[in-house]
């Protein structure tokens, strides 16, 4: 029940023309549990058009999927969560990483003085296969 009232919480604070494209996702799909067939194609689809292209399909699949009661809520949700992960650029994440650090008081003298920036996303530092691996793992996206 926790899960249930974390995800409409997520879902209905985001912007609603992310759930525009949600041809990605077929309906009939919802209701069935993730094949690594769906999971090739998503990641291929991200490596083509990036992983900004693919999230806002999936969030609207991770609603259907509450909103149908379809009992693969989790799997959908967790797949968003990991495509809206993978799509958020480097340096934006590198930034809330340090803030986050300095927040929490646990920086140490051991740590770099400065840190490289890159361009692209997240998703351009993890290869293909280890995307696949990623988001193949059942533990790692609630199936």
């Amino acid at each position: 029940m926790l899960i249930r009232l974390v995800i409409i919480g997520l879902l209905l604070g985001l912007p609603s023309a992310w759930a525009q494209e949600a041809s990605v996702v077929p309906t009939e799909e919802i209701s069935r549990v993730l094949t690594p067939t769906r999971i090739t194609a998503l990641v291929d689809r991200a490596a083509s058009q990036g992983w900004g292209s693919v999230a806002p399909a999936l969030r609207a699949a991770a609603l259907q999927a509450y909103e149908t009661n379809s009992g693969y809520v989790p799997a959908w949700y967790y797949l968003y969560r990991w495509a809206d992960l993978l799509a958020t650029p480097y340096n934006t994440a590198l930034n809330n990483w340090i803030k986050a650090v300095e927040k929490a008081g646990v920086a140490h003298p051991n740590m770099p003085a400065r840190y490289d920036y890159h361009p692209g996303s997240l998703s351009a530092q993890l290869a293909r296969a280890l995307q696949l691996s990623l988001l193949g793992n059942a533990a790692l996206v609630g199936k």
